[in-house]
């Protein structure tokens, strides 16, 4: 079965000079290195296939990033005419990752503040029968107060930890300042 011939790539003399800068660099993502290859070899007219199979790679991403790259095109060049201190932060744009949407957060950014502000009550005043709060004893509470309907305890720790709430040991205790 033959294959589908794949739309030339037409690069001005910058874009291609920094596309082989991205090329050769030593010190580039190798991502970034393989995408401005796949890029160059297409504007001498290589087919998908031909690159794919010289790059180990397979013909599906040479002809994701080649056609990213062609409908980029005009934007390139307005950029290149506009205003050419932005081409190559353009063109890793273009070069790079789309954002993936992941998993949706399970854990606001209000239940988080809630649990935080909870960390720094002092339990005995609330009538609790400890001094200073763990994980655990933090996740029992929130629940209990319905801050969350579920939340682990290593969870608890790692965004305390992060807002600088020191960890004592292997759990985080947070002594209250009342």
């Amino acid at each position: 079965m033959p294959f589908k011939k794949a739309e030339p790539i037409q690069l001005s003399e910058k874009q291609a000079s920094i596309l082989v800068s991205y090329e050769k660099s030593t010190q580039e993502r190798l991502h970034l290195k393989e995408r401005a290859s796949i890029i160059l070899r297409a504007s001498r007219g290589e087919s998908n296939h031909k690159i794919s199979v010289e790059m180990n790679i397979t013909p599906k991403t040479v002809s994701r990033w080649r056609t990213r790259y062609l409908k980029a095109f005009e934007r390139l060049q307005e950029i290149e005419k506009q205003k050419p201190r932005l081409l190559k932060q353009t063109i890793v744009d273009v070069l790079s990752d789309e954002a993936r949407p992941g998993a949706p957060a399970r854990i606001t950014d209000v239940q988080k503040a809630a649990i935080i502000a909870l960390a720094c009550e002092n339990p005995e005043k609330r009538g609790l029968p400890f001094s200073k709060w763990s994980g655990r004893l933090l996740r029992e509470e929130a629940i209990k107060r319905g801050i969350v309907e579920s939340i682990s305890d290593r969870h608890i720790n790692s965004f305390l930890k992060s807002s600088g709430i020191k960890a004592t040991s292997s759990e985080i205790m947070v002594e209250s300042k009342d």
